[in-house]
């Protein structure tokens, strides 16, 4: 099943396009939202289809307070004076190209919610009600990218029919649309946030049906948990990690660890989540497959490493597991070839004699090179993910600070690549652009 993500975002801006903003604001003052009842989320559901009715309306909730957030904040927001330069509609979609003053665009991108309003937003309302009126015309936008150095091009949704559930809108949108076809008529434009975020959750939500956890998050339990897990802590880690977490950020830590397919990670602020995830960070990277760890502490014969090794007090597995892990790392120590010694140099069929079967002695035809013993484990490269800008340079930005911990417990600087747009200035000595330039750079320097 295809996950259909244009058709989710279309459905989203039908949904945020009708709203009125100034009615947002009035209901946040009553301390109401855009739906007056929510339903209760129960333990389960019987299908994908109440799944949905239940974390729609939660998430157009928190949608509709990331949109208010500078207001009930006290934030700072600068709306730009802006002209008509064109306007078209097609199918229920209207589009206007907006001309702001040089560089001003600059606080404009993709996915960011606008409010275009016939008078300055951020005006107080004075005696004859001229701000109350002005607001009257206004309407809610998609920015859908810049043009130039001064234009924005921004997405409405102006149709009388996007207003039946609300009637006394109808006469807003009718002026706004008129507003729009008047060329170079004058307007105001206020950034009130990006809805990147917003966007990938609602598309995932209307798309869960194609998840491969759909049926834990319809049953609200976890798949039945491997009979052992799939990896393990090193000894000197987990020592240190106990005795710097409490229970709770320790039993986090493990599930992770026992091939568990979802794993969700919750609390109210200041319990230390992000302290959590850089200790999952640090697992991840130097834990090791289950077995692995006895390894290095008994030679294929059973025979102690040494006095080193006596600090760990894990159960010792059995001679003929150990024997059978020992040989599975290194199959030449039981007499069997060598992973890389099956490489030939000509494939084989009928090409074998011939320029196109050579394979350049291997090179072109590699084998997985088996390590046992300390460097046992491949060198680990994680990829971290996150729901929004700021939320990965956080990430970026403690791990830069406190670094993450190897398997003795050590914290250690490891190296980091910030990939993406929006880089904040705290972090930008690692983002992908600031090393590459770092590298020509250095190349240039060298003459190379």
């Amino acid at each position: 099943m295809a996950v259909d993500a244009a058709a989710a975002t279309v459905k989203l801006h039908r949904i945020l396009l009708s709203w009125d903003y100034w009615e947002l604001v009035r209901k946040a003052e009553e301390g109401g939202g855009p739906f007056d009842n929510l339903r209760r989320v129960p333990d389960n559901f019987k299908d994908i289809k109440e799944y949905k009715e239940v974390f729609e309306p939660l998430l157009l909730e928190e949608c509709c307070a990331q949109i208010l957030r500078g207001v009930e904040e006290g934030e700072v927001l600068t709306p730009h004076p802006c002209a008509v330069a064109t306007s078209d509609s097609r199918t229920e979609f209207h589009y206007a190209r907006l001309v702001l003053k040089p560089g001003e665009n600059e606080h404009y991108s993709d996915n960011d919610l606008v409010l275009l309003s016939k008078e300055n937003p951020m005006d107080e309302e004075d005696n004859d009600g001229r701000s109350s009126a002005g607001r009257q015309v206004s309407a809610l936008g998609f920015c859908e990218g810049r043009e130039g150095e001064q234009s924005v091009r921004v997405k409405f949704l102006l149709t009388d029919e996007s207003q039946l559930s609300s009637p006394s809108s109808l006469s807003r949108v009718r002026a706004v649309r008129h507003g729009l076809s008047s060329p170079n008529s004058t307007w105001w434009l206020l950034k009130l946030s990006n809805m990147s975020t917003i966007t990938r959750e609602w598309s995932a939500m209307q798309n869960a049906e194609c998840s491969p956890f759909v049926d834990i998050l319809l049953s609200g339990k976890p798949r039945s948990a491997p009979s052992s897990k799939h990896m393990d802590i090193p000894p000197g880690m987990n020592a240190t990690m106990e005795a710097q977490c409490n229970p709770s950020q320790m039993e986090a830590l493990r599930a992770g660890l026992d091939g568990t397919p979802l794993v969700l990670i919750q609390g109210p602020p200041g319990t230390g989540k992000t302290r959590t995830i850089l200790n999952l960070l640090s697992v991840v990277m130097h834990s090791a497959q289950k077995g692995s760890l006895e390894l290095m502490r008994h030679g294929p014969n059973g025979e102690e490493a040494g006095a080193r090794e006596q600090r760990y007090a894990a159960q010792s597995l059995p001679l003929e597991e150990r024997q059978q892990l020992w040989h599975a790392q290194a199959p030449w120590a039981a007499g069997q070839p060598n992973p890389r010694d099956l490489v030939t140099p000509y494939h084989e069929g009928p090409l074998a004699s011939t320029k196109a079967g050579n394979n350049c002695w291997g090179l072109l035809q590699p084998q997985r090179i088996a390590r046992v013993g300390r460097d046992s484990a491949a060198k680990a490269h994680l990829l971290v993910c996150a729901p929004s800008n700021s939320a990965l340079d956080e990430i970026v930005l403690r791990i830069l600070k406190t670094g993450l911990m190897d398997k003795d417990g050590n914290m250690f600087a490891p190296s980091l690549v910030r990939v993406g747009v929006n880089v904040h200035h705290s972090i930008r000595a690692v983002s992908l652009d600031a090393i590459v330039n770092a590298r020509l750079g250095g190349d240039a320097a060298d003459g190379k």
